[in-house]
């Protein structure tokens, strides 16, 4: 446990935001077209992520959310994952993400993996996943 709590730790330095929901601007300006073709910027509020249940990507592998930039970079500190395609590592965070919505504890979720990657890299991806992908689950790391 004592990794566990160690690796997720890591995870949350690393990111150098106590609460990265409220590091995120309010509003953002966003270009739109008016009827002559020509754009104009309007403000919209961004979505609340706390009820988003998975981040949101473009599935044609174009631009990532700032969200999935922060967990790919994190993870990929790992040496076990350096070479593993984005795809594959955010389908493992957001089913950790997933996991969690669906009630397993943090210790299940963090030794999930850890036949596939070991323990201590199976743990940090969990707390980056928390941090980055679904701090909704904040609450579940000590200390958090």
């Amino acid at each position: 446990m004592l990794v566990l709590a160690a690796a997720i730790g890591g995870v949350v330095v690393f990111t150098g935001d106590d609460d990265p929901v409220a590091a995120r601007p309010a509003v953002t300006t966003v270009p739109r077209e008016e009827p002559t073709g020509r754009p104009r910027a309007t403000e919209e509020p961004d979505p609340d992520p706390k009820t988003t249940s998975k981040p949101e990507s473009d599935s044609g592998g174009g631009k990532q959310t700032e969200d999935e930039e922060i967990f790919l970079t994190t993870v990929r500190q790992r040496p076990a994952l350096k070479q593993t395609d984005s795809a594959t590592l955010l389908r493992l965070g957001r089913s950790m993400c997933k996991a969690f919505d669906d009630g397993k504890s943090l210790t299940d979720v963090a030794t999930g993996n850890a036949d596939r990657y070991g323990l201590e890299t199976s743990a940090f991806v969990t707390g980056a996943a928390i941090v980055a992908l679904c701090p909704r689950h904040r609450n579940l790391v000590p200390g958090g």
